[in-house]
């Protein structure tokens, strides 16, 4: 299958540029660290209203969820109308965020002139609210048109708040949107990414999380360990992003288990919350790798959570890149894993493999699909995963013949020895 729409990513020129950016003697010269204005803790909201006096002349919020979060996105609309702003609470946002209900969304927001956006749900309805943002303040603007290094002139209309109701994606911190093109056959997920639609405001409060059964709770998990390292052995990795993947990686090994067991363990639950935010942080600033260009492609076809989808990777895409970088051992020195000298990736794999385990992450592609549908499409698993810009930063590049082999030995469980 050949894909009808052409994106910024499918542009050999733009993929040069996208490199170029990321190049340590480019961003030696200028670069920027992306961030929006992040309140923390169960009062968190009440911070936001304090500052919005000072911001906002005509308070007029539009809160944007799916259908699932829909009553607890009105109690939050009572919320803002306490404090004087009008609300309106639209829940048309469908699953994995498809371009159809991005573009409903618009259609209410400019009906309603909203001064605020306020996206409140998980990673998929965050991700909708940044692409509806985008149509909301540029009406004829293309989705497909977005490019990464080119402005796009938001902020004339509304600002963005993003409350997070999984601990996962971090996507109230990231430039990043992965969104579902429904009118391809079959639909594909793109990454749309933007410094521009980076939220100007992120609540991370525990009391949205509590709630989280223990399934999702792994498998956002598994995302934001698969964010925080990916960022750290990303080819933009730098001083500034370092620091935050490890931090969220130690929290994810400290509290993911504790979280998993139990949507009561109130402290597990925040400290979840709270590395999901950093690692958001961290792969928005520095971009994942190749186990999100192979967990975009399974998730995909095979309707699996995108954090499991990605965790599921993640183990062999820090091993292929070990061929090339000693980043392995600077990470377990970090962690404090014992190692021994240029064995370090394989101390921090098997260390991640024993959380994996304790929470019932998968080991192998097997857990997930079964033998005959991964050979069937494992040709348009390869292409789709090409196609994602994310393998652009791959450490060590990889085309559609290496997608071919790293996820025959991810399915199988095989350890990458190549």
């Amino acid at each position: 299958m050949t894909r009808t729409k052409t994106w910024w990513f499918d542009d050999p020129n733009s993929q040069v540029m996208f490199l170029g950016a990321g190049a340590s003697s480019y961003r030696g010269l200028r670069a920027n660290f992306l961030a929006p204005r992040t309140l923390i803790g169960s009062h968190a909201l009440q911070v936001f209203f304090e500052q919005a006096e000072g911001i906002f002349s005509l308070k007029r919020a539009l809160i944007i969820t799916d259908p699932w979060m829909a009553g607890e996105a009105e109690k939050v609309a009572g919320i803002f109308r306490r404090f004087d702003f009008e609300a309106k609470t639209w829940s048309g946002v469908g699953e994995e965020a498809p371009l159809s209900s991005i573009r409903e969304g618009a259609a209410v927001a400019k009906e309603y002139a909203p001064t605020l956006l306020v996206a409140f749900g998980g990673g998929s309805v965050l991700d909708a609210a940044k692409a509806l943002y985008i149509l909301y303040e540029k009406e004829n603007q293309d989705l497909t048109g977005v490019h990464p290094l080119e402005p796009l002139g938001l902020r004339q209309k509304a600002l963005m708040l993003a409350i997070p109701t999984t601990s996962g994606t971090g996507s109230e911190a990231t430039m990043a949107a992965v969104l579902t093109d429904e009118e391809e056959d079959p639909p594909v997920k793109v990454s749309l990414m933007h410094p521009e639609i980076v939220p100007e405001f992120a609540v991370i409060d525990p009391r949205f999380v509590l709630g989280m059964p223990p399934r999702l709770a792994m498998g956002s998990g598994l995302d934001v360990l698969t964010h925080a390292a990916e960022a750290y052995f990303s080819t933009w990795s730098n001083d500034y992003t370092e620091p935050l993947s490890v931090r969220a990686i130690k929290l994810v090994l400290d509290y993911l288990p504790r979280s998993v067991k139990s949507g009561k363990d109130r402290e597990a639950r925040f400290k979840m919350h709270i590395a999901s935010n950093l690692a958001g942080l961290a792969f928005s600033n520095a971009v994942p790798g190749i186990a999100h260009s192979a967990g975009h492609s399974l998730g995909k076809l095979f309707n699996i959570h995108h954090g499991v989808a990605v965790g599921l990777f993640l183990p062999y895409a820090l091993q292929y890149h070990s061929a090339v970088t000693s980043k392995g051992d600077q990470l377990a020195r970090e962690l404090e894993i014992p190692y021994q000298e240029g064995a370090g990736t394989a101390a921090v794999v098997e260390h991640f493999r024993k959380l994996y385990r304790k929470v019932g992450g998968p080991l192998s592609g097997m857990e997930l699909v079964p033998e005959d549908r991964f050979i069937e499409h494992l040709d348009e698993l390869c292409r789709i995963a090409e196609d994602d810009p994310t393998s652009l930063v791959s450490v060590r590049p990889i085309n559609r013949e290496g997608f071919r082999y790293f996820m025959k030995y991810a399915y199988y469980g095989n350890d990458i020895d190549y």
